[in-house]
């Protein structure tokens, strides 16, 4: 804006600028070409270091992901402390909050005595941000019933919103926001 300002500025006053103009031209397209350049992920990283910290940070996540789809796959709902933190909130689509871990752990508890649930956590991009990271990713999961079930068999995918806190050298969730893609029904 400044550049065309000033551009405007020289020639009310018949200021001779065909000697400046070119030079001007090209450093705003360089300007503006780099910035379209900048990081693929939309990352803002100013040195190696913080690229390779959000590099390992993302790492941390994905294991503890992983940690979780284990965990629901086999039934151990009381490891999910490994994962969470005591004072989650997790917010599910079509049920009141949860407050806590305790909480958290009673809920699925209950759930993983329906049946068998399967997930898979795919996490597709992180922003850091000192000890706290902002995850955003997608999620399926397949329920197969046992016979004293309450509901019946079901799919579900979608997206999420995870925020992570670094506690003890260890990522846990303090939010959690999955949001299913699938209609009501």
């Amino acid at each position: 804006m400044f550049l065309l300002e000033t551009l405007i500025i020289m020639k009310r006053k018949n200021v001779v600028y065909k000697n400046l103009i070119y030079p001007l031209i090209f450093g705003l397209m360089f300007s503006t070409i780099s910035c379209l350049n900048a990081d693929k992920n939309n990352e803002f990283v100013e040195d190696g270091v913080q690229k390779k910290e959000l590099q390992n940070v993302t790492s941390e996540i994905k294991k503890q992901n992983k940690r979780f789809e284990k965990f629901y796959l086999n039934g151990h709902a009381d490891s999910l402390g490994l994962v969470f933190d005591k004072n989650v909130k997790q917010y599910i689509s079509h049920q009141s909050p949860t407050k806590n871990l305790d909480e958290l752990i009673k809920n699925s508890k209950l759930q993983m005595s329906w049946g068998k649930w399967d997930f898979v956590i795919s996490t597709e991009e992180v922003k850091l941000s000192g000890q706290m990271a902002v995850e955003r990713g997608k999620y399926q999961f397949s329920f197969t019933p046992n016979e004293q079930s309450p509901i019946p068999a079901q799919i579900d995918s979608g997206n999420y919103i995870a925020v992570w806190e670094k506690f003890d050298e260890t990522w846990k969730i303090v939010w959690d926001a999955p949001v299913t893609e699938l209609p009501l029904q």
